[in-house]
This record gives structure tokens, C-alpha cells and sequence, in this order.
């Protein structure tokens, strides 16, 4: 498989195939106290070297799951963010975060 970049890619739980037909996402995270956070974005598979090897510098643990930044099974995936928006465990409207 190859992606819109021309870089290859390991296909192994299908995500990678997905993202590049649509990469389009959204993100939600849930704090202890059911707070929420939003993140609209499109993804950015550029797969650079310099991403995966400051990933590397980041989380040392890695190394035990992939060879280096070259390992064709790591796919860097960043999130470009195009909204943000939070909202208190409660019903209400969603606080829009400028970008």
C-alpha cells in the first residue's frame, strides 16, 4: 500500500488504510471528573524521520517495539487541529477554544 505521500506504510490493524481514504478526525478525552475535550483535525501521515526519531527521544520504550525511526511498521500520526472545543460534565453547550 502506498500513501498519498508516496511513503510506504505497514498495514497492520487497518487504521492506516482508513486514515488515508479519510483523514478527517475527531478526538474526545474524558477526565476523572467527566469534563470532556474535543479536538476536530485532519492527520498528517508524512511519516518524517525527524517525528519518529524526537518520538524515540520522548519514549525511550519504544525501542522495544520498534527497531528506529526507519522501522516501516511506525506510522507517525499528528492531529492537525482545526477545532477545539470543552464543555463541565453537565448539560450544556460545548466553550469554543480559539486556534
Amino acid at each position: 500500500m502506498t500513501s498519498n505521500s508516496g511513503a510506504q506504510a505497514v498495514n497492520i490493524s487497518g487504521k492506516v488504510k482508513e486514515f488515508e481514504q479519510n483523514s478527517r478526525v475527531e478526538i474526545c478525552w474524558v477526565d476523572s471528573k467527566k469534563n470532556q475535550l474535543r479536538v476536530e483535525g485532519i492527520l498528517d501521515m508524512s511519516r518524517g524521520a525527524e517525528k519518529k526519531r524526537k518520538l524515540f527521544e520522548l519514549h525511550p520504550g519504544m525501542r522495544g517495539l520498534f527497531k528506529d525511526e526507519h522501522d516501516p511498521r511506525l506510522v507517525h500520526v499528528e492531529v492537525m487541529p482545526t477545532n477545539v472545543r470543552w464543555k463541565e460534565h453537565r448539560f450544556g453547550e460545548y466553550n469554543q477554544i480559539e486556534l
